[in-house]
C-alpha cells in the first residue's frame, strides 16, 4: 500500500511538471504581448540628429599700396638664351609688389580646418627663380625644377633650413622637405643675381593678395590672432583680429 501511494504521488509529479512544460510556450507569449500592448513612445519623442560641424570664420579685405618701391634689375648672365629674355630687365611695381607679399596668421592651435596648396614647386626658369616667394606649411616637399636650357644650383644658408642641391640641367628636378617655420633664403651659385624666398609657416592660414590687393582666409577658428603682412625686402606690419564662428572679418590693410 506503501508502495502503491508512493507510485500515485510520484505519478501526480510527473503529470504536475509536464503541464507546466506545455505551460510554458503559451505564457511566454502572453507576457510579450503585455509588453507589446503597455509600451508607449518615450515623451522625448525620435532621437535628434547630430548637430551640424561648427562653421568657421572667415577673414577677408583688401591689401591698400601706400607707394611702390623702386623696380629691381635682373642682369641675364646668358644674353639671349634664356627663352628670349632680355640683358636687363626691370622689376618690381604694385602687380611685382603683391604677387611677393605673404598674409598669415601666427600660433594657430590644431586641429587646422583649412589646407596648403599641395605640391609646392621653385622652378629655375628665365634665369629666375618662380616664384620669387613661396609661402609653405611646416612638413611640405618642395621641388626645383631646372627648365632653363643650362646648369643651375640652389642652395641656402639659412639657419632654418640649410641645404645645397648642387648643379643639375634641364628637365631634372631635386627636392628638399621643410620641417621647420622660418624664413629659407634661396641662391644659384652659378647666377649671383638669382634669389627667392620660402616663407616656411606653422599652420595653413596664410594667403597671396590677387593684383587688386584682395585677399581671403578662410576655415579659421574661433579666436583672437594676430595677422602678419610679410614681404621679403620690407618690414613686417601686424594687426590684431577677433574671429567669431560663422562670421566674415573684413579689413583695410596699407603696405
Amino acid at each position: 500500500m506503501i508502495g502503491d501511494r508512493a507510485s500515485r504521488v510520484r505519478g501526480d509529479g510527473f503529470r504536475a511538471i509536464r503541464v507546466r512544460a506545455r505551460m510554458r510556450g503559451p505564457i511566454r507569449l502572453a507576457l510579450c504581448l503585455a509588453a507589446c500592448l503597455s509600451w508607449r513612445p518615450s515623451a522625448a519623442g525620435p532621437a535628434e540628429p547630430a548637430p551640424a560641424e561648427t562653421e568657421w570664420g572667415v577673414i577677408e579685405g583688401v591689401l591698400a599700396l601706400v607707394s611702390s618701391p623702386p623696380g629691381r634689375v635682373h642682369v641675364n648672365a646668358y644674353p639671349g638664351m634664356a627663352h628670349g629674355a632680355q640683358n636687363e630687365k626691370p622689376e618690381g611695381g604694385p602687380a611685382a609688389l603683391m604677387s611677393e607679399t605673404v598674409l598669415y596668421l601666427q600660433h594657430v592651435s590644431a586641429p587646422f580646418h583649412a589646407s596648403a596648396p599641395p605640391n609646392p614647386e621653385l622652378a629655375q626658369a628665365d634665369m629666375s627663380f618662380v616664384p620669387r616667394v613661396l609661402p609653405i606649411l611646416a612638413g611640405q616637399t618642395v621641388g626645383f625644377p631646372n627648365k632653363d636650357p643650362f646648369y643651375h644650383n640652389v642652395f641656402s644658408y639659412s639657419s632654418t633650413e640649410r641645404f645645397d642641391l648642387g648643379r643639375y640641367p634641364s628637365p631634372e628636378s631635386r627636392r628638399i622637405t621643410f620641417d621647420e617655420p622660418g624664413e629659407v633664403r634661396v641662391f644659384c651659385d652659378i647666377h649671383s643675381d638669382m634669389n627667392a624666398v620660402i616663407l616656411v609657416l606653422q599652420n595653413p592660414y596664410f594667403t597671396m593678395p590677387r593684383e587688386d590687393g584682395r585677399f581671403r582666409l578662410s576655415g579659421v577658428p574661433e579666436g583672437r590672432y594676430t595677422l602678419v603682412i610679410w614681404h621679403p625686402d620690407l618690414e613686417e606690419k601686424r594687426t590684431e583680429v577677433a574671429v567669431d564662428n560663422g562670421a566674415t572679418v573684413r579689413l583695410d590693410l596699407e603696405l
